[in-house]
């Protein structure tokens, strides 16, 4: 089940994922093997805003809810809200995987998954996670056999085959490479590849043999229901309750990960959705970048470019996202010797992409670098063509929430001498495109972009220089549908900059009272507008 389709859970809510790596076998078999019990050998992950996040010796990774291959949790518990929005988040997690947890640093006494989750656990609600799962590493360690599974934990993989994943943190320089000898290169047929099941993580192998090996008279129960047992006697305030039971290990069905998908945040989408251009074909544009841009990329180029198609394309594979997959986009789009068919094929590709949610992560990828935004600063410079794809880009960016955010950040960086900001640029796409003299498609997509951005929340210069480009598009002799669009975004502008934008409409005009009578839902907008005109002294 996508994370896509848990439209019924609780905005800002934090859970603690708890896997038992031994599916209840060190439950049973604890006493035999370790000279002592312990209820499981956990490794947890925090889930907020939809996604899951946990530490490995990869560094930090993320994916949907349950998508690792330990499957679904054995228990969820309940560590309170969080009112820290998902940009807000990302950025922290984004720092923690280029410091203290970056990949290389795991260490399976001092340095975990579950130091990382009690570390975000308490950066998100000020509650660590249970003592019981941080203090388990030195209780099984300090057995004889607990020292021979350390390499086996510190080097276990909990990516499962065909999941979508992300990588955090810096990326050793070889890891396309070893993508590159582990896959095959590009246009390699991955369906004669051994499509056997992935074999279980050498743990559960480990723990697999040992329970052969057993001699006690009674057969553990299945991994299930002894994990179940084990968890039993936990708090029950802390364990989530679906259908008012608590959440316990299930035995793997659809409907169990149904139930805690149940978590998932409620949709942040605007109130009113965004004009997206959702009738892009990124198969169709994948095809134009296989003839107009792959001979000219290397091997390790033509690979990354094969990872984005299973991203955006087939929508499945185990695909990380990292720094040089957005470093091959700006030299694709900055290339002088690709032609201009090759770079609105590629613009094309990217507004499929714009349209996921998983986007966001990639976005923040470029919050150093801004190597998209730097590339679409060349607006006024592109040929026509090219600026239209570049203005449905920012378009199609908008219909995620977060990414939307992304549009409008305001931290400055200085780019060919001149201050630029992420607002900064897509206001001037916005009005560029606006007002483009006798390119009425254009035009269209900058009413668009400015209809958008009216949904969101935006500073006082923005707002003043949006609305003055409305006012001198309002000039003109428009339809009802563009009238609605802008004196929607016009009103809202009003509202940010309560004093500068009602001088404008009155120095610049026109008269709003000119778009009466269009429509009842122009009408209504029009006497909003008026009437805060008359609300503002001196006007």
């Amino acid at each position: 089940m996508s994370c896509d389709d848990w439209d019924n859970g609780i905005e800002g809510e934090v859970l603690l994922y708890v896997y038992d790596m031994t599916k209840g076998l060190a439950s049973s078999l604890s006493d035999l093997v370790l000279g002592r019990h312990i209820d499981g050998i956990w490794h947890t992950g925090i889930v907020v805003h939809g996604r899951e996040f946990f530490y490995g010796g990869a560094g930090i990774e993320s994916c949907h809810p349950g998508g690792t291959v330990l499957g679904q949790p054995d228990k969820v518990l309940k560590l309170g809200a969080t009112e820290v929005p998902y940009s807000l988040v990302l950025e922290y997690i984004f720092g923690l995987g280029e410091s203290t947890y970056r990949p290389g640093t795991y260490d399976l006494f001092r340095h975990n998954c579950n130091n990382f989750s009690n570390e975000v656990a308490t950066f998100l609600t000020g509650k660590c996670i249970p003592d019981y799962i941080t203090n388990l590493p030195q209780d099984v360690l300090s057995t004889p056999l607990g020292e021979s599974l350390r390499p086996l934990l510190e080097s276990l993989s909990l990516r499962a085959e065909g999941s979508r994943g992300v990588s955090f943190g810096a990326r050793a320089e070889e890891a396309a490479e070893r993508r590159f000898q582990e896959e095959g290169p590009p246009g390699f047929d991955r369906s004669c590849r051994n499509t056997t099941p992935s074999p279980p993580p050498p743990l559960l192998t480990d723990w697999t043999r040992l329970k052969q090996l057993e001699t006690m008279g009674d057969t553990p129960q299945d991994g299930s229901n002894a994990a179940a047992e084990a968890n039993g006697s936990g708090d029950e305030t802390e364990v989530l309750k679906v259908g008012g039971s608590s959440r316990l290990p299930a035995d793997g069905g659809d409907d169990d990960l149904e139930d805690v998908g149940s978590i998932r945040r409620k949709d942040q989408r605007p109130r009113e959705p965004p004009i997206v251009y959702n009738d892009v074909n990124a198969a169709e544009a994948y095809e134009a970048i296989e003839t107009h841009i792959k001979p000219l990329l290397n091997d390790e180029e033509k690979q990354l470019m094969a990872e984005l198609h299973e991203f955006v394309v087939l929508d499945t594979g185990a695909w990380a996202l990292g720094a040089q997959h957005l470093e091959m986009l700006g030299r694709i789009l900055k290339e002088e010797n690709v032609s201009e068919q090759g770079k609105i094929s590629l613009l094309k590709f990217l507004q499929a992409a714009a349209l996921k949610d998983d986007v966001i992560l990639l976005l923040h990828m470029d919050r150093k670098d801004h190597i998209l935004m730097n590339y679409v600063n060349g607006f006024e410079q592109f040929p026509p063509d090219v600026q239209e794809e570049v203005a449905k880009l920012l378009c199609n960016l908008c219909m995620p929430s977060t990414a939307a955010d992304w549009l409008l950040y305001i931290s400055e960086w200085q780019h060919d001498g001149r201050p630029c900001s992420n607002s900064r640029v897509t206001t001037r796409v916005g009005v560029d495109s606006l007002l483009a003299a006798n390119r009425p498609s254009l035009t269209e997509k900058g009413i668009a972009l400015i209809y958008n951005l009216g949904l969101k929340e935006v500073f006082d210069d923005t707002a003043t220089e949006l609305a003055s480009a409305i006012l001198q598009f309002l000039h003109g002799d428009i339809s009802e549908v563009h009238a609605f669009q802008m004196l929607t975004a016009l009103l809202k502008f009003m509202t940010v900059s309560y004093n500068d934008v009602p001088a404008l409409v009155k120095m610049l005009g026109p008269d709003i009272g000119k778009f009466k009578g269009k429509s009842e839902r122009v009408d209504n907008l029009v006497e909003q507008i008026l009437f805060k005109l008359s609300m503002v002294g001196g006007l």
